[in-house]
């Protein structure tokens, strides 16, 4: 559907949207950007959307591959609460125990065919049942590398890919390390898929944009966070030179 501009404002359309879902209880009152002291617009001025549409980026929260993180969290945070969340009160037996690729795959289609974009996360470590770079007990490895390159094809094109950091974090204090850390190991044939390696490595570094690049050449891995609190200082593996902290760096699933 086509929205005319000048039918709806993005503080209309938010508006609309808190009212709705404050009916329906699904969520806490939205509030539109509060106005301030801005000039008056020309009426001779009219501001169009892109495509006169409204833009909206669409989050996709606590996703990962294969495993319906639901039906294993469910019981997990009802224990951490000790039942008094009613939340967590739910019939997580009944659940699938997978949320399946053509899912994905059905998604991305829609997605790309209407244009939507957004934040698509990739839990690392789901509900514990097993690692996104190692290996999911009840899933086969090919079916695991099969829905990471889903992902890879159909979704990375058009989604910022947020891999939420859990635990498989290893924090690296050498160069050797780090390479053999991230280094793609070999296929046992051409037509094999890549197998599942590296992870989040905490290292010291020294904030050469070049060095940053020509590790991107070597292994594909960038910085992808600064921690905010100030770390210890240590020594950058690389190049030997001092270093504020750690930071961490991974490569795309």
């Amino acid at each position: 559907m086509h929205i005319r501009p000048e039918r709806i404002s993005r503080r209309a359309f938010l508006r609309s949207t808190a009212q709705v879902l404050g009916a329906v209880g699904a969520a806490p009152v939205l509030l539109a950007q509060i106005p301030g002291e801005r000039p008056v617009r020309d009426g001779g001025i009219t501001v169009l959307n892109p495509r006169g549409r409204v833009p909206v980026g669409l989050i996709i929260d606590d996703s990962t591959a294969l495993v319906n993180l639901n039906r294993f969290a469910m019981p997990q945070f009802d224990t951490a609460f000790a039942g008094a969340n009613p939340a967590y009160h739910k019939p997580w037996r009944e659940w699938p125990l997978e949320i399946p690729d053509s899912f994905v795959r059905k998604f991305a289609e829609w997605a790309t065919a209407q244009g939507v974009k957004g934040k698509y996360s990739m839990v690392p470590f789901p509900a514990c049942v097993g690692r996104l770079d190692r290996t999911l007990p009840g899933w086969t490895q090919r079916e695991l590398a099969d829905s990471l390159e889903l992902v890879r094809t159909a979704i990375m094109p058009n989604w910022d890919i947020h891999p939420e950091m859990v635990t498989h974090t290893r924090v690296i204090d050498t160069k050797d390390e780090f390479y053999a850390f991230f280094a793609e190991p070999k296929r046992p044939s051409d037509n094999a898929p890549t197998p599942i390696h590296g992870g989040f490595a905490m290292a010291h570094f020294n904030g050469d944009p070049k060095l940053e690049a020509q590790i991107k050449d070597d292994l594909g891995v960038t910085v992808r966070c600064i921690p905010l609190p100030a770390g210890e200082p240590g020594t950058c593996p690389f190049t030997g030179q001092p270093s504020a902290k750690r930071v961490v760096w991974a490569k795309a699933y």
